[in-house]
């Protein structure tokens, strides 16, 4: 390996926080991967200090013309003020990671323009806008857009929230010089890796795993959703598998007698 130190710049865009709080905790991890790298915050949206990192160089300012970074980090959605932000992060990085299902898909918010129509949209924006006095329509749920929408992506983890072991892993392999690894499967492989029998096949409850990406460990079904604890089946927060057999799932939910337009908006509202 040579003597350059590689570059890692992060970007927090439109987030809930969650994610990169979680990944700068990991300060035993990430100081294995900063030996042979350095790690820049380069913007976030979200209330943290940064000074409890002390592994974390803060770039302030605007990013010299001439400054490369070897792979930046993006998380959260984009609203249309910030388009030009992750132009200007393509520019000045080698590879681009897409971190976390707001980035890579959209989740709840970018879903919503697909799952609603214009005037329940707009219905939504009127309650919103009349029970909560604090919101904006401008980052409500349907003006985000993924970082692919904008510019060409390199590498993508999805996740809601992210599994935190999974990004070191891709860390540790792009600074060594190995192509990452990142696991194309469903996430009903990892859930027969833990055991679990299977709640759709057996019992008729509707799960999408064979359908996501895997990547969270059969986390929910497995040993709980991380808010409540509680067992329950896939919502698909990692986003659809590359070669999902849709037909074939779509087929399996009508003969469970499930209407796939209720299935559609059940899991769209979660």
């Amino acid at each position: 390996m040579s003597s350059k130190i590689f570059k890692i710049g992060m970007q927090e865009f439109e987030s809930c926080g969650k994610d990169i709080i979680n990944l700068l905790s990991l300060q035993h991890e990430m100081e294995i991967v900063l030996q042979n790298a350095e790690l820049y915050m380069l913007g976030t949206t979200s209330d943290i200090d940064l000074s409890k990192f002390p592994y974390v160089k803060v770039f302030k300012g605007e990013i010299p013309e001439e400054e490369i970074f070897d792979v930046i980090v993006c998380i959260g959605g984009i609203l249309p003020k910030q388009e030009n932000r992750i132009r200007e992060l393509r520019r000045k990085s080698v590879k681009l990671l897409a971190l976390g299902t707001c980035s890579v898909w959209g989740c709840r918010p970018t879903i919503a323009l697909s799952a609603f129509n214009e005037e329940e949209q707009n219905q939504i924006n009127g309650e919103m806008e009349e029970n909560s006095p604090d919101y904006n329509q401008e980052i409500g749920s349907i003006t985000r857009k993924t970082i692919g929408d904008i510019v060409k992506v390199d590498y993508k983890i999805p996740g809601c929230p992210i599994d935190e072991f999974s990004f070191i892993s891709f860390l540790m392999d792009i600074v060594d010089g190995k192509l990452p690894r990142i696991q194309d499967a469903p996430v009903c492989y990892e859930c027969k890796l833990n055991g679990n029998e299977c709640i759709f096949m057996e019992k008729g409850i509707v799960c999408l795993g064979p359908i996501t990406q895997c990547g969270c460990g059969a986390r929910c079904i497995t040993i709980g959703e991380i808010d409540s604890g509680l067992k329950t089946v896939c919502t698909g927060c990692y986003g659809p598998l590359a070669d999902a057999n849709l037909d074939e799932w779509y087929k399996m939910i009508l003969r469970y007698g499930k209407s796939v337009e209720n299935i559609y908006k059940f899991f769209v509202a979660r």
